[in-house]
């Protein structure tokens, strides 16, 4: 078996910082090279405020993008909420979702959707070719103290990026779709 990725390059891992806390405003900051598509897997997005969100998104019309979060209903939201009161953190509010999903969707530009498993991977990918990856691991937050990786498409088969980016697009195609409140229609 030949296997051709020998290091980090073939990776396309470009930075690692100590922790999301390192970028200063870290979701308007990484966002600003954005041309085209911002995409979004978090827990429930409540590491910044509605009122940010909305204006981060409001200065950024000319771009799209898709959030993934986990369902406020998923019996996976217990389970990670017991994983944290187990390591003496505090616990994730279903309230919390509904000024970020509110938030969300003011924007017809914006896309929602909600998955349902264990919310492990914390993703922001910028164009399809920058992708920052933290994780949340069951014993704490994933904001503080848990690196994040920053790869880069270097248009390698072995790219971080590359598989972060196809990974997002197989759970976004599956995720529950968000009905909007004035009406029937899906998306």
């Amino acid at each position: 078996m030949n296997n051709k990725c020998s290091g980090k390059e073939d990776l396309g891992l470009k930075k690692i910082y100590d922790s999301r806390v390192e970028i200063q405003n870290y979701f308007g900051t990484i966002i600003q090279n954005a041309n085209d598509i911002v995409q979004c897997m978090f827990v429930s997005g409540n590491f910044i405020s509605a009122v940010d969100l909305e204006r981060i998104i409001s200065l950024n019309k000319n771009l799209q993008f898709r959030f993934l979060l986990l369902n406020p209903q998923s019996k996976f939201l217990d389970e990670r909420n017991k994983d944290l009161k187990t390591h003496g953190q505090y616990e994730i509010r279903i309230s919390e979702w509904a000024t970020v999903i509110s938030a969300l969707q003011k924007f017809k530009y914006v896309k929602l959707r909600f998955y349902d498993f264990y919310p492990f991977w914390h993703l922001v990918i910028i164009d399809n070719c920058k992708v920052y990856v933290s994780y949340n691991p069951s014993y704490t937050l994933g904001y503080t103290g848990i690196p994040l990786f920053l790869f880069e498409d270097n248009g390698e088969k072995t790219s971080m990026a590359s598989a972060f980016n196809e990974y997002f697009d197989i759970v976004f195609r599956g995720g529950l779709r968000l009905k909007k409140r004035d009406s029937n229609s899906k998306e």
